[in-house]
């Protein structure tokens, strides 16, 4: 007898990035499409001399269990550096640090989307995004990009057609385009947000985070 799977796994797709990653491994094959860096490039020797200090200085905390938010000290400085530039009222109590962008995704999947729910994302967009939204039950809507990001005035035009869940967007170097979301593109991003009480999420390249915006208080612009 055949293995029951959820339903939900029925129009699940095999990953491109998965099947690209199996060839990358092969010697002198040079990517310029997986985000596959250049092992030479590693700071070995800068990982485990942090790896040594952690475990000199405080081997429980490197080692142990920890709160599923993540680790507090880290949470600490995330939040003191967000407060640096300009983030008002946040505490480290209100941030979860995850293993990558991929657990993001996954949690806002999992807690954001019910079947039939529609989401905007780019077009073209981070392929394991449209995947995991769609484990979910998402209809999946792509707005077009240029060179200076997602086109807002079609973005709008889709948000009133469809009135997604959220809108899902990667604004400084998206992933595949590479297009750096312009500033007055990201003006009008917040002003649509606003006007259309729509949720937002975004991630960047660098710095693995998630987060959102919704129609702010009147205090609060």
């Amino acid at each position: 007898m055949p293995l029951q799977f959820a339903t939900r796994l029925q129009n699940v797709e095999t990953s491109a990035i998965r099947e690209l990653f199996k060839l990358l491994g092969k010697p002198g094959i040079i990517s310029f499409a997986g985000g596959f860096p250049d092992s030479a490039m590693f700071d070995v020797a800068g990982l485990k001399e942090a790896a040594n200090k952690a475990l000199d200085e405080e081997p429980g905390g490197a080692l142990q269990y920890g709160a599923t938010e993540g680790y507090e000290p880290l949470r600490t400085q995330l939040a003191a550096f967000m407060r640096s530039k300009g983030v008002t009222d946040l505490e480290p109590s209100q941030l979860i640090v995850t293993t990558g962008s991929q657990q993001a995704l996954d949690l806002l999947g999992k807690t954001m989307i019910s079947p039939g729910d529609k989401v905007i994302v780019e077009g073209p967009t981070f392929p394991a995004t449209i995947q995991c939204f769609r484990l979910y039950g998402a209809d999946v809507q792509s707005a077009p990009i240029d060179a200076h990001g997602v086109d807002v005035e079609k973005l709008e035009q889709m948000i009133v057609e469809h009135k997604p869940k959220f809108v899902y967007l990667v604004p400084t170097f998206g992933n595949p385009s590479g297009a750096l979301l312009s500033l007055e593109r990201r003006k009008r991003v917040l002003e649509l947000a606003v006007k259309h009480r729509c949720w937002w999420w975004k991630t960047t390249r660098t710095a693995t985070c998630t987060s959102a915006r919704r129609r702010p208080r009147a205090s609060r612009p």
